[in-house]
């Protein structure tokens, strides 16, 4: 499929770059397939979603927002305006809400984790900011980072040996599911800058584009 739809991760979830000619049923039918295509990347979670590239009315909106939810599992909170006047509005709305699901269920995470830092966590995380180099995340479900992952990521921790890694840029020094390690070079060549996910098959840590 032609590149009608962007989708990228950003600061506060997800961000969509629309083709700014094409007629907005072709973007629909673009972006339920990319949605279907990525739900493993975004299973269960709760974002804000932007749209840029192209002026879309309150119907299109609507409609873009509702084919979304209708091929994933994405809970959208709000839509972030890129109007600077209402931009601070949806920020603080969006920090309001990962303070309560950070309180209660310990599912997100927002922020960089800085070299020597270290994120645990009993379930699955989404962590939207950057796990730099030095940094490590422990966690006994999945990981996703919206953001660049850099630094060291262990999944099922608890043994679960289905549990996977995502990443909108993937580029780990270190990355542990279950029992299995897969170490970056020592010698590092350029850095992906692809979204990609790592699982197991078998023995070994796989990793494909998402």
């Amino acid at each position: 499929m032609s590149d009608k739809v962007i989708i990228k991760g950003c600061q506060y979830g997800i961000h969509v770059l629309l083709d700014e000619t094409a007629p907005i049923t072709e973007i629909r039918n673009e972006l339920a397939y990319k949605f279907q295509s990525g739900t493993h990347f975004f299973e269960h979670a709760n974002l804000v979603v932007s749209f840029s590239g192209r002026s879309l009315t309150t119907e299109e909106e609507r409609l873009l927002v509702s084919t979304i939810r209708e091929n994933s599992d994405i809970q959208i909170i709000c839509l972030l305006d890129t109007n600077k006047d209402t931009e601070a509005f949806y920020k603080s709305l969006m920090q309001a809400y990962l303070d309560t699901v950070i309180a209660n269920k310990g599912q997100f995470y927002r922020g960089n984790l800085h070299s020597g830092q270290v994120l645990e966590s009993e379930k699955s995380v989404i962590i939207i900011g950057n796990v730099e180099l030095g940094a490590k995340v422990i966690c006994a479900g999945n990981v996703v980072v919206i953001g660049r992952l850099q630094g060291t990521v262990f999944a099922g921790a608890r043994g679960n040996e289905t549990a996977f890694i995502a990443a909108n840029t993937m580029n780990p020094n270190k990355l542990r599911i279950g029992d299995v390690v897969a170490r970056q070079p020592r010698r590092r060549t350029a850095q992906c800058t692809d979204a990609k996910i790592a699982f197991l098959e078998g023995d070994t840590i796989c990793m494909k584009a998402i």
